[in-house]
């Protein structure tokens, strides 16, 4: 897919971009402000557009800028994120979240969708069970890797797929802690990982959205292969990520 470059048009507006394409069933709906520092970070093809792409997987929806890395828009389906925008802005733009929720709703996701989760035993303490109930961890890292638990150990989340020892995606909150540092540590598992992880995120709050564009787009991630696997999540779309999963919540 092509995002002509007139981005100029969008600034200071409530603006969307809106991705359409064969035998979909609801467009996908981009508020412009999120992504404008995105697309200012980095230059057009020689065409003079933005080259993006839109990943659908199991997991939900990552809208990918060439350049910029691969971001999670699995909560702007539809023209209800029009009416959000209208009815419920500013009440949203207040949500605030520790990082111990983040993990813990993370950690309650990847139950639900029957993985098995790892989060550093020095911040289980600060989970919040208030928000979820309370779902198993495991006690200690499978065998397979045991060589990189040094750097494992420090990631927020895993999940691990049920009954084998792949892992299937690490998240790390990012929420004043340097993006780079987590990336250095995605990067190593990346590297060294014995099977195919489906997905690297980094997440944290919308300001820092154009930071980990320009982090992920350094040349060691960029000779690796890891800056055009690894997802930007704001905690916004994680938390409605969770109320999809948990109705109720």
């Amino acid at each position: 897919m092509d995002f002509v470059k007139r981005t100029s048009n969008f600034e200071g507006h409530d603006s969307f971009i809106c991705l359409l394409w064969d035998n979909q069933d609801k467009p996908l709906l981009l508020p412009f402000e999120e992504f404008e520092d995105v697309f200012q970070a980095v230059h057009p093809a020689d065409d003079g557009q933005f080259k993006v792409q839109v990943y659908l997987n199991g997991e939900g929806a990552e809208f990918y800028v060439a350049q910029a890395g691969r971001f999670s828009v699995d909560g702007y389906w539809g023209f209800d994120e029009i009416r959000r925008r209208v009815e419920s802005r500013q009440g949203e733009a207040d949500i605030s979240l520790s990082h111990g929720q983040i993990q813990t709703i993370l950690g309650a996701i990847g139950c639900r969708k029957n993985c098995q989760v790892w989060i550093p035993m020095n911040d289980r303490e600060g989970l919040d069970w208030s928000l979820s109930s309370k779902f198993e961890m495991l006690l200690s890292l499978p065998n397979p890797y045991q060589g990189l638990q040094v750097c494992l150990d420090q990631i927020d989340v895993i999940w691990f797929e049920k009954g084998s020892s792949r892992i299937k995606a690490l998240y790390e909150v990012e929420h004043s802690t340097p993006i780079y540092s987590g990336l250095l540590r995605f990067n190593d598992v990346f590297l060294s990982a014995v099977s195919p992880i489906d997905r690297f995120a980094i997440v944290s709050n919308e300001k820092r959205r154009s930071l980990f564009a320009q982090q992920v787009n350094r040349p060691t991630f960029k000779r690796s292969g890891l800056s055009d696997i690894c997802t930007f999540f704001e905690y916004l779309n994680v938390y409605r990520w969770y109320q999809r999963v948990f109705p109720s919540a």
